[in-house]
């Protein structure tokens, strides 16, 4: 959940769902979560 957070007030509202995705998958990989894959929903 904190990464969540980290990402979101990172990059603040008004990207698109798949930029926070990208971006959320890149933050779980670097809390060592390596089996992150961004593209869930396509």
């Amino acid at each position: 959940m904190a990464a969540f957070y980290d990402v979101y007030n990172a990059l603040g509202y008004g990207f698109l769902e798949k930029v926070y995705q990208n971006a959320l998958c890149q933050e779980l990989i670097s809390r060592g979560f390596p089996d992150c894959t961004p593209n869930l929903y396509e």
